[in-house]
């Protein structure tokens, strides 16, 4: 299919993916979270988001900074710290800050379940890519991140650097887009029933990925988001 950069068909698909992960996330209970995450029922799933027309939610607005970190053992720590949180966040404060987390969000109480700000995979047993994310489209950041690292093989400056959709504006259901996909790709889109809200490239509402992959030589490869004001460094190990 392509990246989405360079096909509209998997922007479609991703936008599809992030808006049934939000809005199914929403009914999930005790009582039906094993069907939830069932092989079954993510075929469900994708037979809608390949079927089923464009689902449309109304957006939320949250504040937050995302942190990733790797020691010279290779053991990897990320979080967040949010003003969207409860004002102790999980009680832990290392040097003066609190470690808020934004999946605390005060202020909405019908959040999807599982929203977090940040993404974990592993290989062999170790984690290979971690990411961290602010901003209300943190879901659908992290989506993106996910893909274009893994499914499309970029590396992390790709990542960081690719246009990206994000959450929808605050209280209206049009999903924002940053321009440089170009007026065909958005023309399509909204031909297949997408609402959407254009802002301008590296819009600092799109999330910012701050990412840590360990690389198959294992090499350490960090990166941080140019649509906030992130940084990757690193220090020798002796």
């Amino acid at each position: 299919m392509g990246p989405p950069t360079e096909n509209v068909e998997a922007l479609h698909t991703q936008m599809r993916v992030a808006q049934e992960l939000w809005l199914r996330g929403a009914d999930v209970t005790p009582a039906n979270q094993d069907d939830f995450i069932s092989p079954d029922n993510a075929r469900r799933v994708w037979q809608d988001i390949q079927n089923s027309p464009p689902r449309p939610f109304v957006g939320f607005a949250a504040a937050t900074c995302g942190n990733v970190i790797v020691d010279a053992e290779g053991n990897v720590a990320a979080g967040t710290h949010s003003s969207s949180s409860e004002p102790f966040g999980t009680g832990i404060n290392v040097d003066g800050v609190v470690m808020n987390r934004a999946t605390y969000l005060r202020k909405y109480t019908d959040l999807p379940v599982g929203f977090s700000t940040q993404l974990w995979l592993f290989r062999d047993g170790r984690p290979a890519l971690v990411m961290a994310t602010p901003s209300r489209s943190l879901m659908e950041c992290l989506l993106q991140g996910a893909a274009n690292f893994v499914e499309y093989g970029m590396d992390g400056e790709q990542v960081v650097q690719a246009p990206r959709f994000g959450h929808p504006h605050p209280g209206i259901a049009s999903a924002e887009i940053e321009g440089d996909f170009g007026d065909e790709a958005l023309a399509e889109l909204e031909a297949r029933g997408h609402a959407l809200f254009p802002v301008s490239p590296r819009d600092a509402n799109m999330g910012s990925i701050h990412a840590v992959r360990r690389l198959d030589d294992g090499r350490l490869e960090a990166v941080a988001d140019p649509r906030r004001r992130g940084r990757a460094s690193g220090g020798a190990v002796e």
